[in-house]
């Protein structure tokens, strides 16, 4: 069955119990293909709800901008924290610390307490900005619990002898590791039309195993930033997005580029196309081979589901490994296909050799010219 889309007015859902027909919530907005196309998404200009983004002068590091829902996680409203330096918020010691880190490893995340809570600070460049995020930290009970998720997940993928094999273990890993009811795995065609090529789901769930989604679906923007963020997670697709004060850059006078962050807000076109799914929760991975978007690992969850950073990473690492492996499989298939032409093609040579009507030797002997190339039928033309 086809699975039209998010940006048509209504679109089909077929499972092997039920055809759904599902419409938007409202059509206030234009929701169409060329407004999809053409959003935005970098500079969206609001944040997710479940952390706070903050943006500082790299050099003074004066608070710039602010997520306007401080108030909630540091117990200071905004106002009082815009334009500020970053020492009231954070005490000299840990400004200490964050320049010394500023100065080493970016991509690493940063123990920081504000009001006696423990936050994990992510921090990255932004053109003539520095970006901070923080989120709620959250202890790991068994000092050995990713090692043992890592080790898993080798054991897993190496073990798969097929393409298919390889991405049913991925999806199977993913929905145990993180607890998704639904976890699927989205293949990228020429055109980038998308299809659903395994699956592991609850019971309950309807299955979209072999679905077919139109390149509209996933538009160009989304695909380069899953390039750069390669995962994605909607906390609770229910939220409110937090505006982000002011909202040009006072560095550059434009929208903050916060493509980069995990934070960034959704965009609201998506953010229908889920509800019409009744999905509460997502989380989306890049499978990256060869430097180009594969495809995804898509997951969907009835109700608001948060991981944090470690959990981010760890689904990272097996998106990363499974790409890894998924290549080497490919490359496997092309060299055992070359091999099988070869083979065949010799054998054809063969036939011809002992048959004189050259027709009959193509297409009626032991091996057939249709063997060569992966097809349905063929045809030969004479004179």
């Amino acid at each position: 069955g086809k699975f039209t889309g998010r940006n048509c007015k209504c679109f089909l859902l077929q499972s092997k119990s039920q055809i759904m027909i599902l419409t938007p919530l409202n059509n206030t907005d234009k929701l169409d293909l060329e407004n999809c196309s053409r959003e935005p998404l970098h500079i969206i200009g609001k944040t997710q709800a479940h952390g706070v983004l903050i943006s500082c002068d790299p050099k003074s590091l004066k608070i710039t901008q602010v997520g306007e829902n401080t108030s909630q996680f540091f117990g200071m409203a905004y106002d009082e924290i815009l334009g500020k330096e970053l020492s009231y918020l954070l005490g000299e010691k840990q400004v200490e610390e964050l320049v010394d880190f500023l100065s080493k490893e970016l991509s690493t995340p940063h123990d920081v307490s504000i009001n006696n809570t423990n936050f994990l600070m992510l921090a990255h460049y932004s053109g003539p900005n520095l970006i901070l995020d923080f989120e709620p930290y959250r202890e790991v009970n068994d000092p050995f619990y990713f090692q043992k998720q890592l080790t898993q997940v080798l054991n897993k993928l190496q073990a798969a002898n097929t393409i298919y094999q390889l991405c049913e273990a991925a999806a199977d890993l993913t929905k145990k590791m993180f607890g998704y009811n639904r976890v699927m795995i989205y293949k990228f065609d020429e055109e980038w039309n998308g299809e659903v090529i395994a699956e592991s789901k609850n019971e309950e769930m309807d299955s979209w195993l072999g679905l077919h989604y139109p390149a509209t679906d996933i538009p160009a923007q989304s695909r380069e930033l899953f390039l750069k963020t390669r995962v994605r997670i909607i906390a609770d697709v229910n939220y409110t997005a937090v505006p982000i004060i002011p909202e040009l850059s006072p560095a550059t006078g434009e929208p903050l580029d916060i493509s980069r962050s995990g934070l960034r807000a959704v965009s609201p076109i998506h953010i229908e196309y889920l509800k019409n799914m009744k999905v509460g929760a997502s989380l989306s991975a890049a499978i990256i081979v060869k430097g180009q978007l594969w495809g995804l690992i898509a997951c969907h969850h009835k109700t608001a589901k948060y991981l944090d950073f470690y959990q981010r990473e760890s689904c990272r690492f097996l998106a990363q490994m499974f790409s890894t492996e998924l290549a080497l499989q490919e490359n496997n298939f092309l060299i055992n296909q070359v091999k099988r032409s070869e083979i065949i093609r010799r054998q054809l040579v063969a036939q011809m050799n002992k048959e004189s009507n050259v027709v009959m030797a193509l297409s009626e002997g032991n091996v057939k010219f249709t063997q060569l190339i992966s097809c349905g039928g063929g045809a030969i033309y004479m004179n």
